[in-house]
């Protein structure tokens, strides 16, 4: 029986085997892991894009609360705090800007993972 298994070179074969299968399993769990990893970047890409629509749609609600204000002191001369117009226009840009800076953040991450999409078709 050692002659046999000499004459075939089983104990190569079956070492080769096992490193075969071994990187099969690291492969797969390689992919595994880099199809985890573009879940979690697409999720974070759509909640900051998310965040950032609804900030930039609070910010373009105080400029227009703003703006009202302003509207309303000039035409009607009602007692308003005249002072209280450059906080909330300063509040308007600061969170526009946050907004912008979300979606900006989203759309990077979305060109991240169309480049990883693209770089999966290469291989």
């Amino acid at each position: 029986m050692l002659a046999i298994s000499k004459k075939n070179n089983w104990v190569q074969r079956a070492s080769d085997y096992d490193i075969d299968m071994l990187q099969q399993k690291l492969k797969l769990e390689q992919d595994s892991r880099a199809i985890e990893h573009k879940k979690r970047l697409e999720a974070y890409r759509l909640q900051q894009e998310f965040l950032g629509r609804n900030l930039s749609a609070n910010a373009a609600k105080l400029a227009a609360l703003s703006q009202r204000t302003l509207d309303e002191y000039l035409e009607n001369e009602r007692s308003i705090d005249i002072r209280d117009i450059p906080s909330i226009l300063n509040s308007a840009a600061k969170i526009a800007e946050v907004g912008k800076n979300l979606q900006s953040g989203a759309l990077g991450v979305e060109q991240l993972l169309v480049a990883l999409e693209e770089a999966d078709f290469d291989e």
